[in-house]
Order: C-alpha cells, then structure tokens, then sequence
C-alpha cells in the first residue's frame, strides 16, 4: 500500500469551475456514411470530447445554422460525452450550414453552456 499511497499523495486535486470545452471532431450521416454531409432527416453522428448534451435542459440542444443565422434545432436520439446522434425533423434546403452543439458536458446547471461547431453541408 505505501507506494499507492506515495504516488496518491503526489497528485493535487483541481477545481473545475469553468466548466468543459467541448469539441467536435467528425460529423457523419449514418444512412449516407459520408463525413460533413447531412442528408434531409437522416440520422448523424457527431464525434468529439465533453459533448453529452442533456436533451432534457432548454439550453441544451444541437442545431444547424444558416448563413442568415436562423437556427433549426435537431431532435436528440443519443448522448453521451464522446458521440452525440440526432435527426431533422423534416429536411433543410441544400447548402451550407454550421452545426452546434450547445452543452455544459454532464456537469450540471451550476456551469454555463459552451457550444461547439463544425461547418456541414446539407444535401
């Protein structure tokens, strides 16, 4: 036990009060199997780190952007911190849009919301 304990000793616990950085690395369309491009209302999964949007909160949503800034929210099928997979409800017209994830990473309501994005096409 005493070398558990002596490496246990070296460590200094860090308060967390920032919050998490969330960030998305890969955007696939699960029907399509095609990276960065999303396809009327199929179903996408969107990979990264301290994602785990709680789709139960207002303020925490995923969503595609326009280039005018108009928002339309996905429905959340799945979340968890590494792999986020949600849907349209109905398809968006074709184009470019910025996909956000809006999310406080599971660390609850004393933490603000961060967002994360990634540029995808919509076909």
């Amino acid at each position: 036990m005493e070398p558990f304990k002596t490496l246990l000793a070296a460590i200094l616990p860090v308060n967390n009060s920032e919050g998490a950085k969330p960030a998305i690395n890969t955007v696939l369309d699960e029907t399509t199997l095609v990276y960065d491009v999303i396809t009327g209302t199929d179903v996408f999964s969107i990979a990264g780190s301290d994602l785990a949007p709680d789709a139960t909160k207002d303020d925490e949503y995923v969503a595609l952007v326009d280039a005018h800034g108009v928002e339309t929210k996905a429905v959340i099928d799945f979340s968890d911190l590494q792999n986020v997979k949600a849907h349209l409800e109905s398809a968006l017209l074709a184009g470019e849009y910025t996909l956000k994830v809006y999310t406080r990473s599971g660390l609850g309501d004393e933490f603000g919301v961060h967002v994360a994005s990634r540029k995808v096409v919509v076909e």
